[in-house]
């Protein structure tokens, strides 16, 4: 059973835990990565300086490493290793970055602190990628190879009436946080919503100015 571990700050607890990222990871897991990397395709380049946001397993920073970039780490949890050891909603972000990736981080914070902490992000680099989670049930997922078209998959979402996830403070869908109000707030902390996808229950989006 998964050990869960809390940080308080300004009278909200936030609960996370480590147990996953000492397992093999499921395939599902590792197309989520292989997304990631997608949409940072063509707009990283080697030399550029990187920070992200919830390391997870570290998988994403030392793949990134691997071609020439320079990846720094920020994780509230100690045993993740990062090299910044804070809650990104106390933290005062003062160094720069070129990126700054942020894949399944903001949900685990209350949502209007995720905009502020947008606002502290603003200025401080050049692009963030982040990924949210839609508040949908996964009813189907049919998925084909095919030797000339290859790949081809299709999924069938449903609406959830709760969030089920316990380390989740809000998911897009769930009441009143909308895709419309995420993008308007986006927008009032200074960004432009440069490109924004779907992908297995999960909203994408690169930001830029």
């Amino acid at each position: 059973m998964s050990k869960s571990k809390e940080s308080i700050v300004d009278g909200v607890t936030y609960t996370y835990g480590s147990d996953w990222i000492h397992k093999l990871e499921s395939r599902e897991h590792w197309m989520l990565y292989h997304y990631q990397q997608q949409l940072m395709e063509g707009n990283i380049n080697a030399g550029d300086t990187v920070l992200e946001i919830g390391p997870g397993s570290g998988f994403c920073s030392n793949y990134l490493k691997s071609k020439g970039l320079k990846v720094t780490t920020l994780d509230i949890d100690e045993e993740k290793e990062a090299d910044i050891h804070a809650n990104l909603v106390s933290y005062e972000f003062e160094e720069s970055y070129d990126h700054i990736l942020a894949f399944e981080v903001f949900e685990h914070i209350p949502y209007e602190r995720f905009i502020e902490v947008l606002g502290k992000l603003s200025g401080k680099c050049s692009q963030i990628f982040l990924s949210v989670p839609e508040n949908k049930r996964r009813l189907m997922e049919l998925s084909l190879w095919l030797p000339v078209i290859k790949n081809i998959s299709c999924s069938l979402y449903i609406p959830k009436t709760k969030i089920t996830e316990p380390n989740h403070f809000w998911e897009v869908g769930y009441k009143n946080i909308t895709g419309k109000r995420l993008e308007k707030d986006i927008e009032e902390k200074g960004f432009k919503v440069l490109d924004k996808s779907k992908f297995k229950g999960r909203l994408y989006f690169m930001l830029g100015y």
